[in-house]
């Protein structure tokens, strides 16, 4: 790593200024400085090509609600920009948060499962909160599968990590990743990119975007088809199967316009409708590192299923897909009126989800499924920026802002039923898991397997020679969220700025449950596993929470600086959607 002389002498008074602290440490490294300075260095050296610190780049982000220079927001921040996005090719979630520290996006299948600073969340049960958050183009959104959306013609993404309650509310105690796409410009502007690969992969994406007739509006089309085939092999044998012959197949389809008026309503208007399609079939999990007594059971029901580990192969019967499609309109107002800077927010958006899963991943009709739900959401923001105020309201040195904002949402889930079935060879598979690696397998499965249940053995023999058993779950929610929230930034001397925030939230949900067995009774395997049949409309809290925050900054010019921060964040509580029995503590959660 290279330093000019001038940045190594700045960097000395610094730390002699701030960090020490005493005014002998002060002195002595600014007289080493000094003597830095009447260094010599050969007409060749690298170092005396550059005697000053060169300006780090302008990079604006919005993790304030408000336009701010990166450096000087008291948060830790990693920011991709259009040209890091392009370069390093990225085309999905998973791939954009590899570049950026302390922050994951794991896949499992055809979920995607985010995790900032480790902490993540269960991808698969629709009603628990996500630690970190997601917003796009400012609006927040709590359902997972958003995180699974198409990226195209992106500006930039944003991550910031820890707690980002006070700006973004609940369910962002880890962090908030914000996808930021681009917006109408004042001159003609277009691009295409086409990229081509293995596994029939081709993605096409185009952005055009420009002035509209005398240029009080602009407007930005985008547009993307991005198609893979599978990669993994399903070695089923194909007349039996209802599964995919592929694996970890991928069709996503996007379309988004942007409309930008300016002098409406004395400020500009930012219109944005979008449709999101995606499509995949099959999760593509392996099994591998099972002991001999499964590997034989296993293939007596497929004879090519596979256990050997990354050699993209699996086994499944069953049908393994996940279809969203996601649907959003959103408007954005900002104007300047008495010197204040106002914004103000409204976006709706219509998350359609279908899913079957073959749970056990194997050939065994053991246990398989399907899901689907539709999810509105509608969210409303107000803010209100003052100009800069002489000290703190008018007290004590420097100059301050004030941002003050109020927050409304509504959001559903709509549950289409979840069905769960079992299978006969489900005991048999529950058996063998339970076996030791040296035990052989049980000559009488039922008998074996009863004391663990607390079934008789003809009971669970009754059920491994019938039909699938089923459980239909069904599931809605409703949800509504109101905040106010504040935050001062206090520059109180040239190089020293506070930071406080404040967010108080309130929200209300209620949820209703009901699960019945669709299958003719008696239904052994569901009274084996405790599947009960039970109807709650009674399930309801009432949260409210403060989300404080405080940070202290200190910038030594432009290349240099360091900030203290603290903040509480909260998650939400809610609904168990996979609740198997009528147990309130299983319902709920705090």
């Amino acid at each position: 790593m290279r330093f000019s002389t001038g940045l190594i002498r700045t960097m000395l008074q610094v730390i002699g200024r701030v960090l020490i602290g005493s005014a002998a440490a002060a002195t002595s490294m600014a007289g080493f400085a000094q003597e830095l300075d009447s260094i010599e260095l050969p007409a060749s050296d690298p170092l005396v090509a550059v005697t000053q610190p060169t300006s780090l780049e302008e990079i604006i982000v919005w993790a304030q609600k408000r336009p701010a220079v990166l450096q000087q927001v008291p948060l830790s921040i990693s920011v991709l920009d259009e040209n890091t996005l392009s370069q390093w090719a990225i085309t999905d979630m998973p791939g954009a948060m590899r570049l950026i520290p302390n922050v994951r996006m794991s896949e499992a299948g055809y979920f995607l499962l985010p995790r900032v600073r480790g902490f993540g969340v269960d991808q698969f049960n629709k009603g628990f909160e996500p630690p970190a958050g997601l917003a796009i183009d400012g609006i927040a959104y709590s359902r997972m599968d958003y995180f699974a959306a198409a990226l195209f013609d992106l500006e930039k993404i944003e991550v910031y990590r820890g707690p980002q309650g006070t700006t973004f509310g609940k369910n962002t105690t880890a962090g908030v990743i914000h996808l930021i796409s681009k917006n109408p410009g004042d001159e003609f502007q277009g691009q295409a990119s086409l990229r081509l690969g293995q596994w029939g992969r081709e993605r096409l994406e185009l952005g055009l975007g420009g002035p509209i007739g005398t240029g009080d509006w602009g407007f930005r089309l985008a547009a993307l088809r991005d198609e893979q085939g599978g990669y993994v092999r399903n070695s089923a044998d194909a007349e039996r199967s209802l599964a995919p012959n592929s694996l970890r197949a991928l069709e996503r389809e996007g379309l988004r316009l942007k409309l930008l008026g300016r002098n409406v309503l004395h400020g500009e208007l930012l219109l944005k409708a979008e449709y999101i399609r995606i499509d995949a079939a099959g999760s593509g999990t392996e099994i591998f590192a099972v002991k001999p007594a499964f590997q034989q059971a296993l293939a007596q029901h497929d004879p090519a299923s596979d256990f050997q580990r990354g050699n993209y192969v699996g086994t499944i019967d069953a049908p393994d897909f996940r279809k969203t499609r996601i649907s959003t309109l959103s408007a954005h107002w900002n104007a300047t009126q008495a010197s204040w800077d106002l914004n103000a927010e409204l976006g709706y958006s219509l998350l359609d989800n279908a899913a079957a899963l073959d749970s056990d991943q194997t050939a065994a009709r053991a246990i398989w499924g399907d899901d689907g739900d539709r999810s509105p959401s509608l969210s409303m923001e107000w803010r209100g920026l003052s100009p800069a105020l002489d000290g703190l309201f008018g007290w004590g040195p420097g100059y301050s802002r004030l941002l003050l904002g109020l927050y409304l949402q509504r959001r559903d889930i709509d549950g289409n039923g979840s069905a769960a079935r079992f299978g006969p060879d489900l005991v048999e598979l529950f058996a063998l898991g339970e076996l030791d690696e040296s035990s052989p397998p049980p000559v009488d499965l039922a008998e074996y397997v009863s004391p663990l249940l607390g079934l008789s053995a003809a009971s669970l023999e009754l059920g491994m020679q019938g039909e699938p058993e089923e459980a239909v779950r069904e599931f809605n929610q409703q949800a509504k969220t109101q905040a106010l929230f504040s935050s001062l930034n206090w520059q109180f001397l040239p190089a020293w700025s506070v930071d406080l925030g404040l967010r108080f939230s309130q929200e209300k949900k209620a949820a209703q449950l009901r699960q019945y067995h669709s299958s003719a009774p008696p239904n052994p395997l569901l009274t084996a596993f405790n599947i009960e049949e039970y109807e709650r409309k009674d399930l309801k809290r009432n949260e409210s929470q403060l989300a404080p925050r405080i940070a202290l900054s200190y910038q030594e010019q432009d290349y240099f600086a360091a900030f203290l921060h603290w903040a509480r964040g909260f998650r939400g509580g809610g609904f168990n959607a996979f609740s198997f029995r009528d147990r309130d503590e299983e319902l709920s959660f705090g």
